[in-house]
């Protein structure tokens, strides 16, 4: 298996399993070692989020069928790696499973197209945690019927609020899939709704869909959207 490709997860999710795919990267790294200051998307880093997100990591690597896309410079998965014991294995995965990498990738990734293909079709309920200028393209994306909002950055000051609001949504005796697009504390809220909710699924999109949403490069990728709806063409619903 080609360890690029989410083809496992979309096993998992046809089998009814409980996963999670979630990503630690240079800015959850600077989340758990900085106190102050911001990160591109202008989240603030404080202690708190910081105590929080080495929680979610250590609780990630307890987890079964959880998958944790893995920065590709040293210093940045070597620090998480020194959160665990040497004994316990980490289930990284490449830290680009939800999104190509270049334009040549882009015309390659059909699992990804299978894997929204899976979840639009899916009658398991669909959730979207992101914030205002993604929400309605997100939800109607990814064909989910309920929604949390939260603030474009820094809601990590809100965060007990946002938990509440997320599980009150989610259902207790059902499978769910919650996809979630919402900065640096989407690491935690994975953590603590999963511990409460353990039949639904998380999905940490990050910036992987702003191009189709938003028509927004925001990470600065080597394809455009062009090459992106050559890709999804399969699953488009959108506008154009």
């Amino acid at each position: 298996m080609n360890p690029k490709h989410c083809i496992p997860l979309l096993e998992d999710l046809k089998q009814n399993r409980s996963v999670i795919f979630t990503k630690f990267g240079d800015g959850e790294h600077l989340a758990c070692t900085q106190s102050q200051g911001r990160n591109v998307d202008n989240d603030s880093y404080h202690s708190e989020l910081g105590q929080r997100t080495r929680d979610a990591f250590v609780y990630f690597t307890t987890r079964p069928y959880t998958y944790l896309g893995k920065w590709h410079h040293d210093p940045v998965f070597n620090y998480f790696e020194t959160l665990v014991p040497l004994t316990v294995s980490i289930p990284w995965v490449n830290y680009h499973w939800l999104i190509p990498e270049h334009a040549p990738d882009c015309f390659e990734r059909h699992d990804i197209v299978q894997l929204i293909d899976f979840i639009q079709k899916t009658p398991a309920l669909k959730i979207v945690v992101t914030n205002a200028r993604s929400i309605d393209k997100m939800c109607k994306f990814l064909c989910a019927k309920e929604r949390v909002v939260v603030a474009n950055n820094s809601w990590s000051y809100q965060f007990e609020q946002i938990l509440q609001e997320l599980l009150s949504k989610i259902p207790v005796d059902e499978p769910s899939i919650i996809n979630i697009s919402a900065g640096l504390a989407s690491k935690a809220l994975i953590a603590e709704a999963s511990k409460v909710r353990p039949l639904a699924s998380f999905l940490d999109w990050g910036s992987s869909l702003d191009i189709l949403t938003r028509y927004e490069n925001s990470r600065g990728w080597r394809f455009t959207f062009s090459d992106a709806y050559q890709l999804f063409k399969p699953v488009w619903n959108l506008d154009p």
